[in-house]
């Protein structure tokens, strides 16, 4: 049955009738697909007393505990004892059973240890997550738990974007166009820029003739468009200069 009715329209007789026979507040509202606080409410307006731990005696509390303990759910267990899983949680609280884990990251010690070598060896959270099927959150939860970098780490002058330089310009400099993210623009780019007078465009890149990404002399370092190959570079045919420049035709 699902009626997705709301308190007022509610079968009052009918669901007092449920309770009265054995039925939790949860199952009721279950069954009509409403709010567990809603049927509460209706059996309160109509004088039903709800029941407490005191339904449950000694011996059915301890029969409780001992099938939670054994590997029972929640919900088996409020099934199987007419109750809400409210009830059960409290009965396992009020006899100071402890509660299981319930399968959080942190208790998977095994599972911890290979994110952290996965970490050490380079890949970033969201590979990790995907591939130990895992969220991102439970995988930043299990770095942070072991005193890990989970988040960006901050750039400082003379960082490297993989193989290359970064330098931080600011706002007032010419060549702040260029900069890729909070300040930061690639050394080899700016030291093309400044041997031109100008910004670079978009289309632009840098080749470094020597193929040292580090090595960000001016004579090291030829403006292409597009994509270029490792290991090459354009000299003139004729004298051999590498000083060549794009001109329109």
């Amino acid at each position: 049955m699902s009626m997705n009715l709301n308190r007022r329209s509610l079968p009052h007789d009918i669901i007092v009738e449920l309770y009265q026979n054995g039925m939790s507040a949860g199952e009721i509202a279950k069954q009509f697909d409403t709010k567990t606080t809603s049927v509460s409410r209706v059996l309160q307006r109509q004088g039903i007393r709800m029941r407490s731990l005191t339904k449950f005696g000694t011996e059915t509390q301890i029969s409780i505990c001992d099938a939670y303990r054994k590997g029972a759910s929640l919900k088996g267990l409020a099934i199987q004892f007419a109750c809400s899983e409210i009830t059960i949680l409290n009965v396992l609280k009020k006899n100071q059973e402890p509660r299981r884990n319930r399968g959080g990251i942190r208790h998977h010690i095994e599972k911890i240890d290979e994110i952290v070598k996965l970490r050490n060896s380079g890949l970033s959270i969201p590979s990790i997550a995907q591939y130990l099927h895992l969220s991102y959150h439970k995988v930043q939860y299990a770095l942070t738990g072991k005193g890990l970098q989970t988040r960006r780490r901050k750039l400082n002058a003379g960082s490297f974007a993989g193989d290359y330089r970064l330098i931080r310009i600011y706002p007032e400099d010419p060549y702040y166009c260029m900069q890729r993210g909070m300040g930061y623009i690639l050394e080899h780019r700016l030291v093309m820029a400044k041997k031109l007078g100008r910004p670079l465009t978009d289309m632009e890149t840098v080749h470094h003739i020597n193929g040292d990404k580090t090595d960000n002399r001016p004579d090291n370092l030829q403006i292409r468009v597009g994509k270029h190959g490792i290991g090459q570079c354009f000299k003139c045919a004729d004298c051999g200069s590498i000083n060549v420049v794009q001109i329109p035709l």
